[in-house]
């Protein structure tokens, strides 16, 4: 079979760093067909074939560099991710302390006041601060009188939760 191919070294208008020998366009050519344009070369698809294995390495360099994010993309995505994780675990805590009756004992007032920071921080994906906040809590909640809502079993659980997210546990 023979193809007429353009490589992107003829080509104006293409992807910044491009590598010049990579096929921009190809054509199968019938019987009797002549090449597109003046730019244009005859291959075979084997030919085809073992220019674009010849290429593959460069045109790949080039791929993983022109696709890759950039660093404002890295980070959005990063802290959309924290702020999820985040609201994720205030979601977990307050059904656990439902399911757990928190509301017919007359303690979610307590809780969220207790809570409010740390809830915070995790809402907007401070996960640092969170697992900061987590220890401060720590310090008291034995003298809180909110068990079994929040226990020093439980923060330490979110808290690791937290390192395990951050990949520092």
């Amino acid at each position: 079979m023979n193809i007429a191919v353009l490589k992107y070294e003829f080509v104006t208008e293409k992807p910044a760093g491009i590598p010049d020998a990579w096929p921009a366009e190809t054509r199968i050519l019938g019987e009797g067909d002549s090449l597109p344009g003046p730019n244009w070369v005859q291959m075979t698809d084997v030919e085809l074939a073992a220019h674009i294995a010849a290429n593959q390495t460069t045109y790949d360099a080039w791929e993983d560099v022109y696709f890759a994010p950039t660093p404002d993309q890295i980070v959005t995505k990063s802290l959309r991710g924290a702020e999820v994780f985040g609201r994720t675990l205030i979601e977990s805590f307050k059904k656990e302390n439902v399911l757990a009756g928190i509301t017919q004992a007359g303690k979610t007032k307590a809780v969220a006041d207790y809570c409010h920071k740390l809830e915070h921080y995790l809402g907007t994906g401070s996960l640092y601060a969170a697992i900061d906040e987590i220890d401060v809590l720590l310090l008291t909640v034995a003298l809180s009188g909110l068990s079994p809502f929040v226990t020093s079993t439980r923060l330490n659980d979110y808290k690791t939760k937290l390192q395990v997210y951050l990949g520092i546990s």
